[in-house]
């Protein structure tokens, strides 16, 4: 398997995006890549393959959507931070209309607990919270959920969280 034999040779950037190129070019190659990322564990090579699979949800966004499912429900396990930041990311990006409506609920429960998680890395919380922000567009009850989350976290939050927070909190259907 090249994708795993490429992530394992250390040089993070490059690798990364050899392999980012090699799943553009060989697309059947693709879920090599995400049986790894998708694996128990959290070595270096999965959250190499973690960052390929965040730069290739900004190119393919939709070469991603048979393993959502897969992917929210890695985002409840013990993961290394890198591979549930970039989980977060690629979901934060797509329209939430692209989301199967079955994934919806699940989509929002698991970004609200990370967004609801203090211990959780800032840029985890700040994507968790704008996948919710977005799935508000489709469901505006949700908005009075995340807005009591983000008013009760303000106070004690980081510069990031506070920053995301406001502009969320501006857009969202009072």
């Amino acid at each position: 398997m090249k994708v795993k034999e490429w992530l394992a040779e250390g040089k993070y950037r490059s690798d990364a995006d050899r392999v980012l190129q090699h799943i553009l070019d060989a697309p059947e190659n693709l879920d090599d890549l995400m049986k790894l990322v998708l694996q128990e564990g959290g070595g270096a090579q999965v959250t190499r393959a973690s960052m390929v699979v965040g730069h290739l949800g900004r190119i393919k966004p939709g070469w991603l959507l048979p393993y959502l499912d897969d992917m929210l429900e890695v985002l409840t396990g013990p993961r290394h931070p890198a591979v549930r930041r970039n989980l977060l990311r690629y979901l934060s990006e797509l329209p939430p209309e692209v989301i199967p409506g079955r994934l919806h609920g699940k989509a929002a429960d698991r970004a609200l607990k990370i967004t609801d998680t203090a211990e959780e890395p800032v840029a985890s919380r700040v994507f968790a919270m704008q996948i919710v922000a977005n799935l508000c567009e489709l469901y505006p009850d949700l908005a009075g959920e995340l807005r009591d989350c983000l008013e009760f976290h303000l106070p004690r939050a980081s510069p990031g969280f506070r920053s995301r927070s406001r502009k969320i909190l501006a857009q969202l259907p009072k």
